[in-house]
């Protein structure tokens, strides 16, 4: 008898269930009813994946529904016809030509100043953009310099069109790639959503006053104008958080706003992408099934995609078939390679290199050099002006064993960052208060960071890479002065976020101190892993933090 009670139950529930998922739209879902004895459940609409969901299925636990689980928080869910007109198709249809174009303009961003409007001129001849401002700002975190936020406003009387174009330059894509996965968040807007701190920080940094002031007066000139906003990679993430601002701050009415991202991260979490997806109703997510960088940072840490997908699956090229999904987690975007040099390459072009690809040789003279548009930010520097930056290749190795004596080893630090460990010999302080005095052995060099006119900076050294395995890291470390600051040492997987596994604050005294430790890494498969120290000064000069004798070698450590 208890065999027949139990098949009438689940029976019901899977067909029931079914009429639910069948409802393709709000109004028909939130209109179909459902049965199951002794439960109240629903069809209820659920906006992040555009689908209809059997509501209440997770209060049953017994039946082990799983299929189709719903992605929306409980108070998403739209169970109100009348709400189904906030979940309203207001959006115009997606425009691959246009992507192609927007593509290439986001290119644009990574010209050198000079030659902005030289580099438009090639991708859209006769489009007449005519830049009205720039700017340039440092985007840092937590004191530690990761590169520079850059945006670009211009205006195509023929289109009709106020685009703005956002980029973010990292010191390093590697060593960036590094850092997001320990990306945490930080509350958003009004709405109570939460966002990735660093890019709350480079939105804010590089939009307001200037990006802000100028919109706002260039639509209230042009009544008729779309906005166009977009970006590649972490622009595309800083262009989302520009979209979602100037429609909830009512600079831009949301029907005349349009959004083209290339290869963006997740920015924020659910309740971002629910309210985003609410108020940028022409948002398109251009991804490819090679791009690395639009599946993190991971879903979860609480990071979620706003909508809507455009998937290219295939070799991307400007007539490549697409796919377009309401879902903004598809799995099938999940599917496919991962790599960070494809993450550069949209619609067959190496987006960094579309604007010296046709400019040429002009580039390399002074001829046709432009700076007749308002500049706003930080003063422009070489690095502004030719966008380089030295990078050391970060080598494979199976252990690694340095005294500094010579050099770094194949240890590194962030590319770009003034601030570094440095090596050194004899005192790191003349009036010896702080630092040590001699390396560990008393002959040769150490490496330290310097706290005159550098305190609460923090400074970065990296390790090569390691297969998986068990290793033994060993190293001394000093930290002597009464301003001492903090020493920390984290280690990286391809597959995990860092892991602090030491760290010591405050002064520990004159001597060189050894530590000693296992690390156990067997699971990573093909991965790999690196180990970072991260130095912070503290409020005064009076606070050197000096590294000697790493080592990092295969096995357990042998214990005295």
């Amino acid at each position: 008898m208890i065999g027949l009670w139990m098949s009438f139950v689940v029976f019901p529930y899977l067909v029931l269930g079914d009429a639910c998922s069948a409802q393709r739209n709000c109004h028909d879902c939130i209109t179909t009813n459902t049965f199951i004895p002794l439960k109240d459940v629903k069809c209820r609409w659920c906006p992040l994946d555009g689908k209809c969901h059997t509501f209440g299925s997770s209060e049953i636990p017994l039946l082990g529904f799983t299929k189709n689980a719903n992605p929306c928080e409980q108070w998403m869910n739209i169970k109100e016809e009348s709400n189904c007109s906030l979940d309203s198709d207001e959006s115009v249809p997606y425009d691959p030509a246009k992507a192609f174009v927007l593509a290439n303009l986001s290119a644009v961003a990574y010209a050198d100043f000079g030659f902005i409007r030289k580099c438009m001129e090639k991708i859209v001849p006769k489009e007449e953009y005519q830049v009205v401002v720039t700017v340039s700002k440092k985007c840092d975190m937590d004191r530690l310099y990761l590169g520079r936020c850059y945006a670009f406003v211009a205006v195509s009387k023929l289109r009709k069109e106020i685009v703005i174009l956002l980029r973010v330059r990292n010191a390093k894509l590697i060593q960036f790639w590094d850092e997001i996965k320990s990306w945490v968040k930080t509350p958003f807007g009004k709405d109570g959503a939460k966002i990735d701190r660093y890019l709350n920080t480079s939105f804010s940094n590089v939009y307001y006053p200037c990006i802000y002031d100028t919109i706002k007066d260039l639509v209230s000139q042009n009544r008729d104008y779309n906005v166009v906003v977009t970006g590649h990679a972490l622009g595309g993430a800083i262009a989302s958080l520009a979209a979602y601002t100037l429609v909830t701050e009512g600079i831009v009415d949301k029907k005349r706003l349009l959004l083209y991202t290339f290869g963006m991260p997740r920015v924020g979490d659910k309740a971002y992408a629910y309210y985003h997806d609410m108020y940028v109703i022409n948002s398109w997510r251009i991804i490819h099934n090679k791009d690395k960088i639009s599946r993190s940072p991971s879903i979860a840490r609480g990071f979620y995609h706003h909508g809507t997908t455009v998937l290219y699956p295939e070799e991307m090229q400007s007539n490549t078939k697409f796919n377009i999904s309401r879902d903004n987690e598809d799995p099938e975007t999940l599917k496919g390679s991962s790599s960070l040099q494809n993450h550069l390459k949209y619609f067959g072009v190496n987006i960094p290199d579309v604007c010296k690809s046709l400019l040429g040789s002009t580039i390399t003279n002074s001829e046709g050099i432009d700076y007749s548009w308002k500049y706003c930010g930080d003063q422009l520097d070489q690095t502004d002006k030719h966008d380089t930056c030295t990078e050391t290749p970060i080598k494979n190795v199976t252990e690694s064993v340095c005294d500094f004596d010579k050099d770094f080893c194949d240890w590194t630090s962030v590319p770009c960052s003034k601030f570094n460990f440095q090596r050194k010999k004899g005192p790191s302080d003349k009036d010896k208060k702080t630092g040590p005095v001699i390396d560990k052995t008393g002959s040769g060099y150490y490496i330290y960071v310097d706290a005159s006119d550098n305190e609460l900076k923090l400074a970065k050294l990296r390790s090569p890479n390691f297969t998986a395995g068990n290793y033994c890291i060993e190293f001394y470390y000093h930290m002597f002065g009464e301003d001492m600051g903090s020493l920390e040492l984290y280690m990286y997987t391809t597959i995990t976020p860092r892991k602090s596994i030491f760290k010591k604050e405050g002064e520990h005294g004159t001597t060189w101190r050894l530590q000693r430790g296992d690390v156990y890494a067997t699971n990573l498969g093909k991965g790999l892993m690196h180990f970072e120290f991260e130095a912070t000064i503290g409020k005064g000069y009076k606070s050197d933090i000096a590294i000697d004798s790493v080592s990092i070698t295969k096995g357990h450590c042998h214990r005295n």
